[in-house]
Formats: C-alpha cells, sequence, structure tokens
C-alpha cells in the first residue's frame, strides 16, 4: 500500500509540474501580444479551447483510473483475504471430520462423542457458509462502488463537454460580432 502512495505521490508532482512548465513557456516571449488576422484568431481561439477540453478530459480519466484503482485494490485484497481464510477454515474443518471419522471407526470415540463432535464442526461449516453469503454482499458492494464511480465520472465528462460547447458558442457569439462591426 505504501508504494501506491508513493507512486501517487510522484505522479501528483509530476501533474502539477505538467501544468505550470506550460504555463510558464506560454507566457514567456516578448510580453506583447500580437494582432493576428481574424480567420488566424478565431483558429487560435478554437485550438486553445479544444486543447483545454482535451486535457480536462484526460485529467477526468487519469481522476477515475486512480480512483477506480485505489477501489478495486484496497476492496479485492480484503475480499481475496477473506476468502482465502474461510477456504483454509473450511478445508480444516472437512479434515477434522474425516479425522474424526476414523477415530469412530477405529472405536477411539463412543458414537455420542463422534455426534457431539461431529455436531460442533457442522454448525462451524454453517457459520461460515453464512459468511460466504456476506462475502457475496461484499461483492455486490464493490460492484455498486465502481458502478457509482463510474456515473460520477461520466456525469463529470458531460459537465466538461458542456462547458467546452459554452465556450465554443461564446467564441463563435464574438466572432459574429467582431464580423459585423
Amino acid at each position: 500500500m505504501s508504494s501506491v502512495r508513493a507512486w501517487t505521490a510522484v505522479a501528483l508532482v509530476l501533474m502539477m509540474l505538467a501544468g505550470v512548465i506550460p504555463l510558464v513557456l506560454a507566457q514567456e516571449g516578448n510580453g506583447e501580444e500580437q494582432e493576428l488576422p481574424p480567420g488566424l484568431a478565431i483558429t487560435s481561439e478554437l485550438r486553445a479551447i479544444i486543447e483545454e477540453h482535451r486535457e480536462a478530459v484526460q485529467s477526468v480519466i487519469l481522476e477515475f483510473r486512480m480512483k477506480l484503482e485505489n477501489i478495486t485494490e484496497r476492496k479485492t485484497e480484503l475480499i481475496r483475504t477473506y476468502l482465502e481464510e474461510r477456504v483454509n477454515r473450511t478445508e480444516a474443518i472437512r479434515e477434522e471430520m474425516e479425522r474424526l471419522r476414523r477415530l469412530f471407526e477405529a472405536g477411539n470415540l463412543t458414537r455420542e462423542e463422534y455426534l457431539v463432535q461431529l455436531k460442533a464442526l457442522q454448525d462451524q461449516l454453517k457459520a461460515l457458509n453464512k459468511a460466504s453469503e456476506k462475502l457475496g454482499h461484499l461483492i455486490q458492494d464493490l460492484v455498486k462502488e465502481l458502478k457509482d464511480a463510474v456515473k460520477e465520472k461520466v456525469e463529470r465528462l458531460r459537465e466538461i463537454n458542456r462547458e467546452f460547447g459554452r465556450r465554443v458558442s461564446e467564441e463563435a457569439r464574438k466572432i459574429g460580432e467582431e464580423m459585423r462591426e
């Protein structure tokens, strides 16, 4: 888990640097704004809007992947460990039942002793079966959580696309006004 946190921290630092360096480079230059012909200005502005949109979408996708990775990695590890413990416990109970059967057949246990110990082991197996049902619910919860994460990211992408459409419309309106002047 600590390696995941370390890689996450490294990724965050790299993302911050990736955002700052282009900004600094874009602000450098001769400090003067150059007036472009209307066609080139339109093209330039639309490219800038499209690029910002593309980066926003990529950012949401990265965020989703990181959240998904965190959810699935953490929960699947817990579920895997839980399942492994249950399988080992079930196997141990079955081996104990077999051992009891051999002791009974060899005459080392009375019928009552055998039945009492066998009933205790059967009760443990029933409890493990109930635990398996709980595991099924945990897996269903994980699937629901993943669906919710996907739903959230789809909504974020829709918001980004609406903003993109609004910005393009606004730019088209500005261009129309400039053309009328």
